[in-house]
């Protein structure tokens, strides 16, 4: 799977990446594998909407992409409309979500190459791109 410049299980390209600085790293989730790393992407086109992307590494392997949109207080009136494009988009693709434990988490759609997530936090919509090869996980 390709979002923008990135490719689940392919090596991060560096040129258009920057490593979370040790200050990103204490104010997000732990890192969870062996050689993790997290990556500030280039942003992304997505659904005509410019995201801001967020790449996990292991080994340099990317095994997560995930994008953000936040919507600033002007634009919060967006974010529900925006949503629901998004989720229908994904089920237009994959089909019913087969996951909705909570209002929050607009779904989870099995994909051939792993699943997509589709969140709302706040103002902020999250799109997670995760790989199903778990050999990008080992070291």
């Amino acid at each position: 799977m390709v979002v923008g410049g990135y490719e689940l299980d392919a090596n991060i390209d560096k040129s258009i990446s920057k490593e979370f600085s040790w200050w990103d790293y204490l104010k997000t989730k732990p890192v969870s594998f062996k050689n993790e790393q997290f990556w500030r992407g280039s942003s992304i086109t997505f659904l005509d909407t410019d995201w801001q992307s967020v790449i996990a590494t292991v080994n340099e392997r990317i095994y997560k992409i995930a994008l953000l949109k936040e919507f600033p207080a002007g634009t919060a009136h967006l974010q529900p409309s925006r949503y629901l494009e998004i989720r229908l988009y994904f089920a237009e693709l994959y089909g019913e979500p087969k996951a909705l434990p909570s209002p929050a988490l607009g779904g989870i759609w099995g994909a051939d190459f792993g699943n997509v997530v589709v969140e709302l936090k706040g103002l902020c919509i999250f799109v997670f791109y995760t790989s199903n090869n778990s050999s990008v996980l080992k070291p």
